[in-house]
């Protein structure tokens, strides 16, 4: 599965995509510019977007909780607080995200 494609399941929450980018072997390492934001991981973007269940699954594979993007030195957590996005920061904390880590 392409990146686009994967991202874009994340973005909008669809978990079966998600699933089978995962299975195909999808690098959840790899940062890509995304909309107005630059580098990023899958986990940014689902935190971004409060797509919970999303972040969830890819908690479940690996994702990086304290994955940097490359602009800001944000977090997922960072993305999460800053679009007001409660459950998923809660879910992000429960797996033990950093809530002191600071950005750029």
């Amino acid at each position: 599965m392409d990146l686009d494609t994967f991202y874009t399941a994340v973005q909008k929450g669809n978990v079966q995509t998600v699933r089978r980018g995962l299975d195909a072997g999808v690098d959840l390492r790899v940062k890509k510019k995304w909309g107005l934001s630059d580098d990023q991981t899958s986990l940014h973007v689902a935190s971004l977007h409060g797509q919970t269940k999303v972040a969830a699954l890819l908690i479940e594979h690996g994702a990086d909780l304290e994955a940097r993007d490359d602009r800001f030195q944000e977090t997922p957590l960072h993305r999460a607080a800053a679009g007001g996005r409660t459950g998923t920061c809660k879910l992000l904390i429960r797996h033990g995200a950093d809530v002191t880590a600071r950005d750029e």
